[in-house]
């Protein structure tokens, strides 16, 4: 997909968690969500020893050509907590396929800000592609920011092969 894709960077639980426990409600009329809890793994009766426990939660639509997702989650560390905030949503018609996101995270002092939006135009067994995102910290006092265009085309070889190339 364009878009989509999180555009984070502060600890290794913004991907994946692990020792989880989660549940993923039915749809109803397009609506669903997803709550998790997640367990730290380390020695009881010390300082760290919640670290890396958290809770999550997302809430989704998805109907016809519009899909969007709202999520939040936080994770315990002595350090300062991390805590991740998203929001998403594509609209997907026809030829054409439109993105974006927003996030906020952050942990104990350390804010990070980023966005990003992208689209592609389907043609013949091929896909051009194009986004453009951007991440704001305050990790130093300059507040450093990135950002990045991109733009790429994928040719479908198969079902499940593909040629493509990016810039």
């Amino acid at each position: 997909g364009v878009g989509l894709n999180y555009i984070g960077g502060i600890n290794p639980n913004q991907i994946r968690v692990s020792n989880g426990v989660g549940y993923i409600t039915p749809t109803w009329e397009g609506f669903s969500a997803k709550v998790q809890h997640w367990f730290g793994e380390n020695p009881t009766g010390n300082a760290t020893s919640k670290d890396g426990t958290g809770d999550g939660i997302m809430l989704a639509y998805e109907k016809g050509p519009i899909s969007a997702r709202a999520h939040y989650a936080r994770t315990n560390f002595a350090t300062g907590d991390a805590t991740y905030r998203a929001v998403a949503a594509y609209y997907d018609v026809g030829n054409w396929k439109i993105a974006g996101n927003f996030n906020y995270d952050g942990q104990g002092e350390l804010r990070q800000r980023g966005f990003n939006i992208g689209g592609l135009y389907r043609a013949g067994n091929g896909e051009i592609k194009l986004t453009l995102s951007q991440l704001k910290t305050n990790g130093t006092k300059d507040s450093p920011l990135s950002r990045k265009l991109s733009v790429g085309y994928v040719h479908n070889l198969s079902k499940r092969t593909a040629a493509y190339v990016s810039y």
